[in-house]
């Protein structure tokens, strides 16, 4: 009886990933919408031309956002990620870089799943109308 009861939960559980499922009722500190998530994470990943448009980036960010990339040292702060990509548009690591493909998502209350090129997976968490974490999974 567990056995079926688990293979008929796998069972939904792809499907749900296949085909998409409705998404859940939201309160007021949800953020449900795949499209609107996914503005969100593309503007994140948006060229680097100036300050400002770092500046810019992190008015997305919640106040106590996260970020998390093992193979990068473990986790860092929201100043901590501004004082990166600052330092790396000062020393011109973005001048050439190209931009970020989205292969697929996968998306469910208040956060977003995407696969990208170049790169790997990566979780976005929100709160609101904004993101409160990241982790790299690359």
């Amino acid at each position: 009886m567990h056995k079926s009861i688990a293979l008929w939960s796998l069972a939904i559980a792809i499907l749900a990933y296949l085909f998409g499922i409705p998404e859940a009722v939201a309160d007021e500190t949800s953020m449900t919408g795949e499209n609107e998530k996914l503005q969100l994470v593309k503007i994140f990943f948006e060229k680097v031309d100036s300050q400002a448009d770092i500046d810019s980036k992190f008015t997305y960010l919640t106040n106590d956002f996260v970020y998390i990339h093992e193979g990068y040292g473990g986790e860092y702060s929201r100043q901590d990620l501004y004082n990166g990509f600052l330092r790396n548009w000062k020393n011109g690591n973005y001048k050439d870089s190209e931009p970020v493909k989205i292969l697929s998502t996968f998306s469910g209350l208040n956060m977003l799943v995407i696969k990208r090129e170049p790169g790997g997976t990566t979780l976005f968490e929100f709160e609101k109308d904004k993101i409160s974490r990241i982790k790299e999974y690359w």
